[in-house]
């Protein structure tokens, strides 16, 4: 009997010393995740919770790729040359009816990105034109580029110049430039916000040849939230005290790869609009988007 007790402790005993060994990851799960690139956190999840006994080498294995990625990705940044590591889109949107009004209008952006180790290049324009009945009735066309020098993968200080003209706010032509700093509040693979503040000095000149020279502060955020693998919502802000503020909102859904549908709202505010002029200017719009 002291035998059969003590015999039942030593096993106790090796037991918790030397747990069950993980269960190696299925040879076809793990070819999913290595297919999967950097879209991984849904073949993971489900990987685990149909092979549960496989749980810590399937995130052991996700780990490591991911790993392999990023050293992968930081060698190729660091042997990009000026003109290579740009991504972007490009959206088009057209309106043309008849009938009661003739109206005709064309709406083009362009968006370019560059991050890399250190810095992120971003780079934009847009062209907002539409007659109604043969009199412009929209007439905006905007400019700008912003470098950011990354602190680490969050905080980092930004610098921006832009361009813009739009005679139906009241001015022909608007200088910007501002700088200071910003943070990643939210960085996910399905969501992502951005905050910067800062000094801002603009420069407008006014239909009929006044210019104005300001200085103010700057604050703008940039939001996105990926509602599924087809579906994502944005919305790009920014306000200058005692000037204007900015809205573009923004639905996208992806047709193919490359090519998706958007449906946005954007809104333009000025502070001083001239006599005989809105303050609220609105516009909604369906474009196709081309990204590259």
């Amino acid at each position: 009997m002291k035998k059969t007790i003590f015999g039942a402790a030593v096993l106790a005993a090796a037991t918790l010393a030397f747990p069950a060994f993980a269960a190696p990851v299925p040879p076809a799960v793990e070819a999913m995740i290595r297919a999967a690139g950097d879209d991984t956190e849904t073949v993971v999840r489900v990987a685990k919770a149909a092979h549960p006994g496989s749980a810590a080498e399937i995130d052991t294995l996700a780990g490591s790729l991911a790993a392999q990625r990023e050293a992968a990705r930081i060698e190729r940044l660091k042997q990009a040359g000026v003109f290579d590591a740009w991504s972007g889109s490009g959206e088009l949107g057209v309106n043309y009816t008849t009938g009661n009004t003739r109206d005709t209008g064309v709406a083009l952006g362009i968006g370019l990105a560059k991050d890399g180790i250190e810095f992120r290049h971003k780079i934009g324009a847009f062209v907002d034109w539409q007659r109604s009945n043969g009199v412009l009735a929209r007439n905006r066309y905007a400019a700008d580029y912003e470098l950011n020098y990354k602190f680490n993968e969050r905080l980092y200080l930004y610098a921006l110049a832009g361009w813009e003209r739009n005679t139906f706010a009241g001015f022909t032509h608007r200088f910007t430039e501002s700088g200071g700093a910003g943070y990643s509040l939210i960085k996910r693979e399905d969501l992502f916000l951005d905050v910067t503040a800062g000094p801002v000095v603009q420069q407008t000149r006014y239909q009929g040849g006044r210019m104005n020279h300001e200085l103010s502060a700057r604050a703008a955020l940039d939001f996105g939230w990926k509602i599924s693998d087809d579906l994502e919502f944005t919305e790009s802000a920014a306000v200058v005290l005692g000037g204007q503020w900015t809205s573009t909102t923004a639905l996208t859904y992806a047709l193919t790869d490359a090519l998706s549908s958007r449906a946005s709202f954007d809104l333009i505010h000025e502070s001083e609009p001239p006599l005989g002029r809105r303050a609220t200017d609105t516009a909604t719009r369906l474009s196709l988007v081309y990204g590259f």
